[in-house]
């Protein structure tokens, strides 16, 4: 006798693996994203250490020009540093603020790194300069 499969046998079994693939791809997104926000939160944190170091090292205010796709670093003569535009999944905000060549930033801020529903925070702190990022 030869065995066949039945087209609802196909069908269900079809239909199985279409749904298992689907979860394995929602779950993948949410890992995706994951990691974009963490480094993206990283990299905005060394950005604003080049910024503080930049700073002290040319004896000159540094502004950091923030936008919600993208930042700039600025001299306080007005001389563009750096620029960079944030990945299109990536919403920042936060206040525009100035490093001094202490190393201290002109106000305390909160730079806040949004992908989807989850965010970081960088905190910059105007006691110390110190940069961190809040778990």
């Amino acid at each position: 006798m030869k065995k066949s499969v039945a087209l609802v046998e196909m069908l269900v079994g079809l239909s199985t693996m279409a749904l298992i693939i689907g979860l394995l791809l929602m779950s993948f997104k949410v890992v995706l994203n994951a990691v974009v926000l963490s480094n993206e939160a990283y990299g905005v944190k060394r950005r604003l250490e080049h910024a503080r170091d930049y700073a002290q090292t040319y004896q000159i205010n540094v502004m950091w020009k923030l936008s919600s796709n993208n930042y700039e670093l600025v001299s306080s003569s007005g001389e563009r540093i750096s620029h960079y535009n944030f990945p299109r999944v990536v919403s920042v905000s936060g206040r525009s603020f100035s490093f001094t060549p202490d190393l201290k930033p002109s106000i305390g801020t909160t730079v806040i790194v949004r992908v989807g529903k989850k965010e970081k925070k960088i905190i910059v702190d105007p006691s110390t300069g110190r940069i961190r990022i809040s778990p």
